[in-house]
Parts: structure tokens; sequence; C-alpha cells
């Protein structure tokens, strides 16, 4: 694959994090996935934590749709399974906030 279509991929990823990023945000909201202002936070409003799923939505479409080339079929779903566990608990402990011990079983 060419650098310039790896490139326009690496755009049009960015382009699709940022056009989903306030659906996500709404989704955070309706989750309960937000971090509540408190005695050891410095935000003055709650604010959405789930970020990383508007990211991990934009990098899955670019490797399974524009960089399929780039990766053999085992590569490209150890990868999914990887990035889908990170996320998964990562949007737990956004919603229900584990504590670092159930974060590491998780």
């Amino acid at each position: 694959m060419p650098m310039f279509n790896i490139i326009v991929s690496l755009f049009v990823t960015m382009l699709i994090s940022a056009g989903i990023t306030p659906f996500v945000r709404k989704l955070a909201f309706v989750l309960g996935a937000v971090d509540k202002p408190n005695a050891r936070r410095v935000n003055k409003t709650a604010m959405p934590t789930m970020g990383g799923l508007a990211i991990f939505l934009a990098f899955t479409f670019a490797t399974f749709v524009l960089l399929r080339p780039q990766f053999n079929t085992h590569m490209l779903f150890s990868l999914f399974l990887a990035e889908a566990v990170i996320i998964i608990t990562g949007m737990i402990d956004d919603i229900k906030e584990l504590s670092p011990k159930q974060n590491c079983l998780a």
C-alpha cells in the first residue's frame, strides 16, 4: 500500500473519530459514564469519560476497512480481541468506577 493511501487513511480515521465523538459524549451521559465534581476533582460540571470509545470505533473501522491489506486475518482478529478487552474494561470502569484491584482483574 503506497504511503499516500496510509496518510489518507490516517486523516479519514481522525475525521471519523471527531465525527462520532459527540454521539459517544451523549451516550456517556445516558449510561452515567461521567466524572462528577467533588473534592478530588477540578471540573465544575459533569464530564463524560468514554472518549476512548470514539477512538476505538474509528481505529477498528480503519483496521478492518481502510488498512485491511496491511494485516493478515489472524493478526487483525487478535488485535481486535485485545483492544475490545481494553475498551470494555475501560467502559465498565467509567460507569462503575472500579478499584485498582478490580481493574487488574477485569
